[in-house]
């Protein structure tokens, strides 16, 4: 049994360690969106502890982008389950994917940190339409043993 426990344990801590998403990516977005370069030998003034504070920061503000996003995603499925259920499904995909996808072209406009974090804010909004109302269409349209295939 403590055996078990600790393949579990083990098995979320390297899941959590090794995670691919937004850490990947958020050195480049850094470089992109900031132009703070981390520091590195080839250049020498990147050692400089100014050089180092504004990329500090730079990674915090990119950091902002991806968790404000999973967090109205998260808190837009208290609105959008009620509002799948009383006008329905189709109506609430079309309607959010279209939106989602207007957000999307206002982020690749966004031509200050402010704007782009209000566009991903929104688009976590719509986001979150995915999340809450494609699990109720695969329980409406599958039966219960083929459900684990199709959710993943």
């Amino acid at each position: 049994k403590i055996y078990l426990m600790s393949l579990t344990s083990t098995a979320l801590v390297l899941s959590n360690l090794m995670a691919a998403g937004p850490s990947i990516a958020i050195v480049e977005l850094t470089i992109d969106i900031f132009h703070a370069y981390p520091p590195t030998p080839l250049i020498p003034g990147s050692f400089a502890p100014a050089s180092i504070a504004r990329f500090s920061s730079s990674i915090s503000k990119a950091a902002y982008l991806f968790s404000a996003t999973a967090l109205l995603q998260g808190i837009s499925n208290l609105l959008w389950v009620p509002v799948a259920l009383k006008y329905g499904r189709r109506k609430v995909y079309v309607l959010s994917f279209l939106l989602f996808g207007v957000t999307t072209i206002w982020a690749s406009r966004a031509n200050s940190f402010g704007n782009l974090l209000a566009a991903r804010l929104v688009m976590g909004w719509f986001a979150g339409t995915a999340e809450c109302v494609a699990p109720l269409t695969v329980a409406d349209l599958f039966f219960l043993h083929e459900r684990g295939t199709y959710m993943a």
